[in-house]
């Protein structure tokens, strides 16, 4: 970028405001947890302007504790947001990147739900955590998520009762 444009140059130093502005932000896991997974997944319809392909993104949560989390772009076009959908709650239970046919996620979803092991629950749409890896929101609805996700100061976590991070000297 020899000759960046204005909203470019604008674009570039808010990303670098919010970098400067969450250095103290930290995941914290406790010490005793609950031994049960919780995922969110979330996928757009063909957000990519220049390919038309979507974004899918997931939360994986041991617990209250984030343990996974990724946003792609998947190497197919989805040519609905329920193929879209159906893409992302696949990577989320598989964790696996190459997803080959459509049909296939729809038959392991299904038997997954079938089965008891995926609870397919409706969540709120102020709630679900995986909007912050696809979406651009406003800044408190942002915030309110990052906060769910786990993310907080060192100050926060020791007056909630949380882990104690260990400083160098303590080694």
């Amino acid at each position: 970028m020899s000759c960046p444009r204005k909203p470019y140059i604008q674009d570039a130093l808010h990303v670098v405001r919010y970098l400067k502005g969450t250095t103290d932000l930290e995941l914290f896991y406790p010490k005793e947890g609950a031994t049960f997974f919780t995922a969110f997944s979330d996928a757009d319809r063909g957000s990519c302007a220049f390919s038309g392909k979507s974004l899918i993104g997931y939360y994986v949560f041991l617990g209250n504790s984030l343990v996974s989390w990724k946003t792609k772009k998947p190497k197919a076009v989805s040519k609905s947001s329920c193929e879209s959908e159906l893409r992302s709650m696949s990577m989320t239970t598989t964790f696996h990147e190459c997803t080959k046919h459509l049909n296939i996620d729809c038959y392991y979803i299904r038997e997954n739900i079938e089965e008891g092991l995926i609870d397919n629950s409706h969540v709120k749409s102020s709630l679900q955590l995986a909007d912050i890896m696809t979406k651009s929101l406003p800044a408190h609805q942002h915030w309110f998520l990052a906060s769910k996700s786990g993310l907080a100061t060192l100050s926060q976590v020791q007056l909630e009762g949380g882990v104690k991070k260990l400083s160098s000297a303590d080694d």
